[in-house]
């Protein structure tokens, strides 16, 4: 009888497998009756926990240390504009500033704002805060990105109160943008220079504005609020929000440094199958990493596997880092590696190919699952073709 091998992927644990594995054994054999769809928990025994409760994460904040709401709406502002430096002043143009009407012999608002903006380069005052926050090589790239943009805004610095500060949020807003690019990552700056540059600049544009910017005056856009209310909860209820995360996160860093009980689980479950007939490795995300590594290894040359078939999986992704254990990047798969299937999904951002590093001894499979961004990296295991798939793939 042909055996089928599950291995889940990351995050999963006991009650979550039995169900999982439920519902991939009963939509497989309903098409493949010869098929035995075996178990490979790993999760239990090798998946990442806290072992001292959470006492690494930081106290959690009470209610009553809260801050100011002004001082959150800024967080807010910030994190939108890491995003996006241009996102106060569309929201500005949008819900918060009425421009004079456009009179044909004066120049447009936009027009004039924006030479305001190039002119902050030749401010002491700007050019000194900038040099604190060290920001002073990337300031120019700042102000030029902000000033080719306020004309089609139209927004005039007279009109709108909240007009200075929201322009100097966006310069100092796409200065740090293209200081971290030209750094190559996140670059560190720190708040109180930031803030101080921030000021320095929209003084020197007229005014110092509400410190809470468009969020408090056009009422929260959605997409803001939404921010702000993200920025709360994590600091909030940071403790429960670890706890959630340590099974999906902890378990990809447990396996980097402790990966060996979870290939010896793998090497169990197929040595318990291999005797009944042909066996199929099925892997989700984790899983299919832990079963490249597994069958990859040097001593594995007769592991009694005839297929394995790889869902959302890293394993190419990782193999094009070097940071697969026992396959070193430029190295080819080795002889005895069966033949791989890989399925992945567009939408599924945790899905990488295999043919275009491995070459024909990976065939990978679209499918579209229609489910979006984090839902698509399980949705295979609710997708009819999938299964019909592995159906005529599996051998018997």
């Amino acid at each position: 009888m042909a055996s089928v091998v599950f291995v889940h992927g990351t995050g999963v644990r006991k009650e979550g497998y039995e169900a999982l594995l439920r519902l991939v054994r009963a939509r497989l054999t309903r098409l493949r009756p010869d098929l035995d769809v075996l178990p490979c928990l790993w999760g239990e025994e090798h998946g990442a926990r806290l072992h001292h409760g959470g006492a690494s994460v930081p106290e959690r904040v009470t209610r009553a240390g809260e801050r100011s709401p002004s001082a959150e709406d800024a967080d807010a502002i910030w994190a939108l504009l890491d995003a996006d430096p241009l996102a106060e002043l569309s929201a500005l143009a949008r819900f918060g500033a009425k421009p004079r009407a456009y009179r044909p012999a004066r120049r447009p608002p936009g027009d004039r704002l924006a030479d305001e903006v190039r002119a902050l380069t030749d401010r002491p005052d700007v050019l000194a805060a900038a040099e604190d926050a060290g920001l002073a090589a990337d300031l120019l790239a700042g102000v030029e990105t902000v000033a080719d943009a306020v004309p089609a805004l139209a927004i005039d610095n007279a009109d709108a109160v909240t007009g200075p500060a929201a322009v100097a949020r966006a310069v100092v807003a796409a200065t740090l943008r293209h200081a971290d690019g030209r750094a190559g990552g996140a670059l560190s700056v720190d708040g109180v220079e930031r803030d101080a540059l921030t000021r320095t600049i929209s003084g020197a544009l007229g005014g110092s504005g509400d410190p809470r910017g468009v969020i408090a005056q056009a009422g929260r856009p959605l997409a803001t609020s939404a921010v702000w209310f993200a920025s709360w909860r994590v600091r909030r209820d940071r403790g429960r929000l670890t706890d959630g995360a340590v099974p999906p996160l902890g378990d990809i860093l447990r396996y980097q440094v402790a990966g060996d009980g979870v290939r010896a689980c793998v090497a169990r479950a197929v040595e318990a199958a291999r005797d009944r007939g042909p066996v199929t490795l099925l892997a989700h995300s984790l899983g299919g990493i832990a079963c490249v590594d597994w069958l990859a290894a040097a001593g594995n040359a007769r592991h009694g596997v005839d297929l394995l078939v790889t869902a959302g999986s890293q394993g190419p992704f990782l193999y094009e880092l070097d940071a697969l254990r026992a396959l070193r990047v430029h190295e080819p798969l080795p002889r005895h590696f069966p033949r791989w299937l890989n399925a992945y999904d567009v939408r599924d951002p945790l899905a990488y190919v295999g043919g275009e590093v491995f070459g024909d001894r990976v065939q990978d499979r679209e499918f579209r699952t229609g489910q979006p961004l984090l839902r698509a990296h399980s949705a295979y295991w609710a997708h009819a073709p999938f299964y019909d798939w592995l159906a005529e793939e599996i051998p018997r």
